[in-house]
């Protein structure tokens, strides 16, 4: 495992100023991508800047026969899959409440959220996005992201709803791991 951590980022890009510096920002840049007023491609190039490069996007639910399913995915996976769809469907997908606990330059962020037809305002989906981040480079990074949509057997409690929690601000320490 030590050796795991002294490997660096393994050629990861060094990420812009700014927009991905807080919490608060990766995830609402997260939503402004997936949500479209039009019938669109997304903003795949924003949307892989999420991420560390050997991220995985993981969704849990129920297939076509009611039967557990698990699915993971690579970023260029998931994008592959997900584009013929979101270019046939204008999607509102907004969060709707977070909870956030961070252990060092580690974080686990549970945000519900709530997909919308943007055409009609009709509700689609609801569920919970389960989301590692790290923070280095002076931003944070997806390195995680697990889904499970909302059923009647698993709907989302109080506790997962909005209050959201504001994010602390990152302590300005480098860590003994990182060069």
């Amino acid at each position: 495992m030590a050796i795991l951590l002294y490997q660096g980022n393994n050629g990861q890009k060094q990420a812009e100023e700014g927009p991905f510096s807080t919490i608060d920002n990766l995830i609402s840049r997260m939503y402004q991508v997936i949500s479209s007023e039009s019938a669109e491609s997304r903003n795949w190039d924003v949307f892989r800047k999420l991420f560390r490069s050997e991220a995985r996007i993981n969704a849990l639910g129920k297939d076509q026969r009611g039967e557990e399913r698990f699915i993971s995915l690579t970023v260029e996976d998931y994008i592959r899959g997900a584009e013929a769809s979101f270019q046939k469907q204008r999607l509102n997908e907004q969060e709707i409440g977070r909870i956030v606990e961070q252990y060092g330059d580690m974080v686990h962020v549970f945000s519900s959220y709530e997909t919308k037809d943007a055409t009609n305002e009709r509700v689609l989906q609801r569920g919970i996005n389960s989301i590692q981040l790290i923070y280095r480079e002076e931003r944070y990074w997806i390195v995680s992201l697990l889904f499970n949509p909302e059923t009647k057997d698993n709907p989302i409690t109080d506790r997962h709803l909005f209050p959201k929690e504001v994010a602390k601000p990152v302590k300005t320490r480098k860590p003994i791991y990182q060069k």
